[in-house]
């Protein structure tokens, strides 16, 4: 399941443009995260993943293959843009939503004209009483920013497409 919603968020949801696109996933060491993060390496894309420790940005990092990643609580909830700024100077294109907070603010920041933001989870809002507003959405309509949610459930007429591709996937490595 984690693995599916990876995928069509990725290439249905968020029309990965293979090759070209930079890629930021939070939570990209979990367990949507970390198949979104090597998807997108596999179409040869720039991935950019935020973490929870520094072992699992190791992980990120030395077994994902990942270009960059970095530790969201050494870094602190307020650098989080800087930190973006500093891992993909040119912006962002595709960000796979999976935190929410200050981590989609930070990403709105960032994104380039045209952007995809693939709404995938919200981990950080789940229990919050105060959910964090986004006082830079307005950049959403100034950058034509796409937003979409999604439940994979709605999708499970790739279900056989994922299979192909994961059991390929899997075999080259």
């Amino acid at each position: 399941m984690t693995g599916l919603t990876a995928y069509v968020g990725l290439l249905k949801i968020g029309e990965l443009n293979e090759g070209k696109d930079t890629i930021f996933v939070s939570a990209a060491s979990g367990a949507v995260g970390s198949v979104a993060s090597q998807t997108a390496k596999i179409k040869g894309c720039q991935v950019v993943g935020s973490a929870g420790s520094e072992e699992k940005v190791e992980w990120l990092l030395d077994e994902a293959k990942i270009d960059y990643a970095f530790n969201y609580k050494d870094i602190g909830e307020n650098n989080l843009s800087s930190e973006l700024k500093k891992a993909c100077p040119a912006g962002i294109d595709l960000y796979f939503y999976n935190v929410g907070g200050k981590h989609l603010e930070a990403a709105i920041d960032n994104m380039k004209t045209f952007g995809r933001i693939v709404l995938c989870g919200m981990i950080s809002q789940y229990n919050n009483a105060n959910p964090h507003a986004l006082p830079n959405l307005f950049l959403a309509i100034t950058d034509r920013l796409r937003l979409q949610g999604f439940i994979v459930r709605d999708h499970y007429d790739m279900l056989n497409e994922f299979d192909s591709s994961m059991i390929k996937w899997i075999n080259e490595v």
